[in-house]
């Protein structure tokens, strides 16, 4: 049994909202489409700039490699958001299968309403 940790000082519930996969996916482009409208693309120019090394994990977070190909002018802003896209619902994917392997320790909950009506319990 595990001593210490977050679950010593707050009542803590572990919960997988499972919402259907194909909401989930409806959702990718409008809201890759909303970041890039909230300055995201001007985020990836940032980051650039600052010369970071290639391994580090900043880089590697969903849309940063697409945005910067667009900065370099190697491909358009709908390219990557496609591309983008393709790399979001691959990751959903992998979230999902990892959520079923946890069957026996996280608690499964139809979206967030359910989540806040069971803590409100």
């Amino acid at each position: 049994e595990r001593v210490g940790g977050i679950g010593d000082v707050f009542d803590v519930r572990a919960m997988i909202v499972e919402n259907d996969r194909e909401v989930l996916r409806a959702r990718i482009e409008p809201r890759l489409r909303a970041m890039i409208d909230a300055g995201a693309l001007g985020e990836a120019a940032a980051l650039m700039a600052r010369g970071l090394p290639a391994d580090r994990p900043i880089l590697r977070a969903l849309g940063v490699a697409e945005l910067a190909a667009v900065l370099a002018g190697g491909v358009t802003l709908d390219a990557a958001v496609a591309t983008a896209g393709i790399k979001t619902r691959q990751y959903q994917k992998r979230q999902m299968t990892w959520a079923r392997s946890q069957a026996a320790v996280w608690q499964r909950v139809r979206d967030a309403a359910d989540a806040a009506a069971i803590l409100r319990s």
